[in-house]
């Protein structure tokens, strides 16, 4: 399932994996889901992108993101600067 946005020089959607009738809700939820994530990017998203810490991220209203930030991403960039992992979580 895609929806389009024309109204920009690179069309933005969201876009759902397929599905059949039982799985429709999910799909469509997704796709929604990928939409808001593609309008806040500004290219097209797809479940994939809600999959990552990114698209997680980018779903956060501003009360989660504080909390979010504070408690999962800052332990991971800690890790990552005693262990000198070099990730890019958060940066995306």
């Amino acid at each position: 399932m895609r929806w389009n946005v024309h109204s920009r020089a690179i069309p933005l959607y969201g876009r759902g994996e397929a599905a059949t009738g039982c799985d429709l809700r999910r799909i469509l939820g997704e796709a929604w889901s990928a939409f808001d994530v593609a309008i806040q990017r500004g290219r097209p998203a797809s479940t994939r992108d809600l999959a990552s810490i990114g698209g997680l991220v980018a779903r956060l209203t501003s009360e989660q993101l504080a909390p979010f930030a504070d408690h999962v991403l800052e332990p991971i960039r800690r890790y990552d600067a005693i262990h000198a992992a070099g990730s890019d979580v958060g940066h995306g």
